[in-house]
């Protein structure tokens, strides 16, 4: 049988012990189109323009960011590019209160 890529994603995060349960363990899908700005629909078909290199971090994938990063990793003595984890509990709350916008009003005492 066939598969969707959703599908093969959310059992590669499950076989990773990532859940919909656990905000420290949320399942990861990946960033994979690039171009935003040309219009409201694009060719799907046109990968180097659309899609990124997943081979890449998602920080390396536009060069300006990525000297950027390398940058500031100088100037902090860092021995890595990025400064936080790309999954924590506190920017779940904040990616889910934004797309379930009545959730905040309880969150905010009904104000």
């Amino acid at each position: 049988g066939s598969m969707s890529n959703y599908d093969y994603l959310l059992y590669l995060n499950f076989m990773g012990s990532r859940s919909f349960l656990e905000p420290s363990q949320y399942p990861i899908f990946p960033w994979i189109i690039v171009n935003y700005e040309d219009s409201e629909e694009f060719d799907l078909s046109d990968f180097k323009k659309n899609y990124r290199d997943l081979t890449k971090p998602i920080g390396a994938v536009n060069h300006k960011k990525l000297e950027r990063l390398k940058k500031l990793s100088a100037e902090s003595e860092m021995d890595h590019l990025y400064q936080n984890h790309y999954s924590t509990p506190f920017k779940l709350s904040y990616y889910l209160i934004r797309a379930f916008p009545h959730f905040s009003i309880r969150l905010n005492s009904g104000k």
